[in-house]
């Protein structure tokens, strides 16, 4: 039957179809009005959501075959029978290794397992752990089997920019101070969903304000020449409003009902990475602030034993890095304050090696130290100075395998599509 509203003078423009192609239906069968335009063109938001949606949909496919065909290597990092292999030296470069009987948790002098113990640790925290899709995986039992079980207790994830972060308790040793210490280890969640795909994409820097919570001791956070990611400051305020409060009803828990220390580690992947060393910045902010003002009757803020990250975005301008690194994290006039801040990287990831000139010619700085490492086996080069960049790569061939970037020391750190 016609539309008659179809031949109306002024009637919206209509579409007659339909749509199953039955026989001996007319096409006039129904009648879709069709779509109006837009009267005004989109706006940034709308444009980065629909961009994130469209990278997530590349890369999620890719993921799901990657993770289903490295199921072998994800508990090859426990060697064979639960036995954590060693560093390995290589033709080329220095490498730090293991020694039997050595720390298991070392301060960023003579690390053993502790990179390869975090990075297991950054690939869980892209699990659901109400959901149990963390205890599922492979990589949780064969911590357990490895003797360095994690155990996870908080886990948040912001409403807006749906960043997320779970806090674990570590069976990893405590170094020199095993005895008198437990640890807690902060892994803050890679990019997952459409919305963290479209915070990396906010990539201007924008002035650092007194109210993001960033200051040292006789320095204004808000001095004009330090910037920050805009993506990451965002993602990194709001996700540190929820965690921060847990972390500390955490910490003093342990501390009473254990009677010992707490070292803290920071760790995270890609996205993961910048808010684990943003919200290091502000959580050594507090504690610096906090002692040096003796009448503010703030509660002490436990200290960072380090942040340890991989395959890590630029987040900060040069001038905010240098500071940080020098009287932030590298605490001047104070060494029992100082922080060890290190990213592991590696020449295959085509993130940071597509994105290093971007980032040079925007005036983005390198927090911490960058260590070389290999994606596919869990070894490490000597380090660089702080601030100078080992992800360059100059000379190499293009990195292009987007699955590189969820690849580091052997092990799979991105979003699983069937978890």
């Amino acid at each position: 039957m016609p539309d008659a509203d179809a031949d109306t003078p002024g009637a919206p423009r209509a579409v007659r179809c339909n749509p199953r192609q039955e026989p001996g239906v007319p096409r006039a069968r129904c009648t879709i009005p069709a779509r109006r335009h837009r009267a005004t063109p989109p706006g940034p938001q709308w444009i980065s959501r629909r961009l994130g949606w469209a990278v997530l949909a590349v890369l999620a496919p890719l993921c799901a075959s990657g993770f289903a065909a490295s199921r072998s290597s994800l508990l090859w990092h426990a060697g064979p029978g639960g036995s954590t292999p060693r560093w390995r030296r290589e033709p080329t470069g220095t490498v730090r290794r293991s020694a039997p009987g050595g720390s298991d948790c070392g301060d960023g002098g003579s690390d053993t397992k502790l990179p390869e113990h975090l990075v297991v640790a950054s690939s869980l925290s892209y699990l659901s752990s109400a959901e149990g899709k963390m205890q599922a995986s492979p990589l949780f039992s064969g911590a357990a089997e490895a003797g360095t079980p994690l155990e996870p207790l908080v886990q948040v994830v912001d409403p807006d920019s749906e960043s997320g972060a779970t806090v674990f308790r570590s069976g990893i040793g405590g170094g020199s101070g095993a005895a008198t210490a437990t640890t807690l280890v902060v892994a803050f969640r890679g990019s997952a969903t459409p919305v963290n795909f479209s915070t990396n994409l906010r990539f201007g820097l924008v002035p650092l304000r007194g109210e993001d919570g960033f200051a040292t001791p006789g320095a204004s956070g808000s001095d004009p020449s330090f910037r920050v990611h805009e993506g990451f400051r965002d993602a990194s305020r709001g996700l540190w409003e929820l965690l921060e409060p847990e972390l500390d009803a955490l910490l003093r828990r342990e501390e009473e009902e254990t009677g010992k220390g707490v070292r803290l580690w920071f760790t995270g992947h890609s996205l993961g990475s910048a808010t684990a060393q943003l919200c290091a910045a502000k959580h050594q902010s507090r504690r610096l602030l906090c002692s040096s003002d003796s009448d503010s009757g703030n509660e002490r803020t436990n200290p960072l034993a380090g942040v340890l990250t991989f395959g890590g975005p630029r987040l900060v301008n040069r001038a905010l890095a240098n500071h940080w690194n020098a009287c932030l994290f590298g605490a001047e006039g104070d060494p029992s304050s100082s922080v060890v801040v290190t990213n592991y990287v590696h020449h295959r990831d085509p993130i940071l090696r597509q994105n290093g000139p971007l980032w040079d010619s925007l005036g983005f700085g390198i927090l911490g130290t960058e260590v070389l490492c290999e994606h596919d086996r869990p070894v490490a080069y000597e380090s660089r100075d702080a601030g100078s960049s080992a992800s360059g790569g100059a000379g190499l061939p293009l990195a292009w395998n987007i699955l590189d970037h969820c690849r580091y020391l052997g092990v799979f750190v991105g979003p699983r599509l069937f978890g």
